[in-house]
């Protein structure tokens, strides 16, 4: 089996990933001890013995409906999430009011692509380029106008990459959709991993890892919460 969170793979958020593992584990008495950090959240997802993993919701209903069952959500402490909720944000140059070029990450990202599709429009003549921080840095390079960013990443840039983030601003946000998915192959294990997951965030000896992952709880969802996000297309 394995278990991965690989869907926010900053160096400064591993460690506290690892804690957060340790404690979920300990509670369900079985499956990996470490995370995977060796495969990307999308290679992990397509295994059948993934324990828990996290993907992005659109992969999630366009790819894995049918392979991967949901567990939860993380609630997450951010500016725009609420009740297992987030809204992207659209970053721009600061101070530039230009709007006609656009960067995404990927072509299967909620908050890079679709959202952005959903928020303004025609995307066909977009950059791609492959990651949330490379489309801060397109923006702030001038290469684009307007990208638009998970919200958690955007948070972790601003604190990593200052000499980027400082020079870009939020100019809007995307619609709100759910919160990243918690996914298992193994539908045995859905409901042993919700209450793991609940003990776990409301465990008072683990409020301090919850909040450098931004995380202030933990919420029960199913594919069905996500469906909805194929009409933003």
């Amino acid at each position: 089996m394995i278990a991965s969170l690989a869907m926010y793979p900053f160096a400064s958020l591993q460690p506290h990933y690892k804690q957060l593992w340790t404690a979920v584990h300990a509670r369900l008495g079985y499956g990996p001890t470490h995370l995977d950090w060796n495969r990307s959240h999308l290679e992990a997802c397509t295994q059948s013995d993934l324990l828990l993993g996290q993907t992005c919701g659109w992969p999630l209903v366009t790819t894995f409906a049918q392979q991967l069952r949901v567990v939860g959500v993380f609630d997450l402490d951010l500016p725009s999430a609420s009740y297992g909720t987030y809204r992207s944000v659209l970053i721009a140059r600061r101070g530039d009011r230009a709007r006609s070029r656009y960067a995404i990450n990927g072509m299967e990202s909620l908050s890079g692509c679709i959202s952005l599709r959903a928020a303004v429009g025609d995307i066909s003549e977009a950059v791609h380029t492959g990651s949330h921080l490379a489309s801060c840095q397109a923006v702030a390079d001038g290469l684009a106008d307007l990208a638009s960013i998970d919200a958690m990443s955007w948070v972790v840039i601003g604190a990593e990459n200052p000499h980027v983030a400082d020079a870009l601003e939020c100019v809007g946000h995307g619609p709100r959709v759910p919160c990243l998915p918690l996914v298992t192959a193994m539908a045995e294990a859905v409901e042993p991993l919700r209450l793991a997951l609940r003990q776990v965030t409301t465990d008072p000896q683990m409020v301090s890892t919850c909040r450098l992952l931004r995380i202030r709880g933990f919420f029960d969802r199913t594919i069905d919460d996500y469906l909805p996000l194929l009409d933003l297309a």
